[in-house]
């Protein structure tokens, strides 16, 4: 059926909600991922997919592909800054890979304002829940 229809992206995130739905995670990130490289112009894949990894509590993976998002579409910041806001982070090793992430994918764009933006909102939120505040 994708082949069929390998130009409609509604089709591929139709396939892809139905597999999640179904939990058939993998699956549903390949189609996901197939959907966006057909499409690279639709950018919003890219928060589709960081959304699907947030729901899956791969908040690292979510986090690669928010930002890739707002390299492509700066504007849009505020949404991904609402989202990454609602990681459930429940340890200090999640805690820490999640700064962890955060530091790569802000070090990637260091002249994007918005991912600047982002991570002067999030660092601080998400530092106090292990005790502490280091730098970026």
């Amino acid at each position: 059926m994708l082949k069929t229809y390998s130009g409609d992206v509604g089709i591929y995130t139709l396939v892809a909600n139905e597999m999640a739905r179904n939990r058939l995670d993998e699956e549903a990130a390949d189609v996901y991922l197939k959907a966006y490289k057909q499409n690279p112009d639709k950018a919003y894949l890219l928060k589709t997919i960081g959304d699907f990894y947030r729901n899956l509590l791969n908040y690292e993976a979510a986090l690669k592909y928010y930002f890739e998002y707002i390299r492509k579409e700066p504007e849009s910041y505020r949404n991904v800054i609402r989202q990454i806001l609602a990681f459930r982070l429940e340890d200090d090793a999640q805690i820490e890979s999640v700064l962890k992430t955060l530091r790569e994918e802000t070090r990637k764009s260091p002249d994007l304002p918005e991912i600047q933006i982002i991570t002067g909102k999030i660092f601080p939120e998400i530092c106090p829940l292990r005790g502490g505040a280091d730098g970026v």
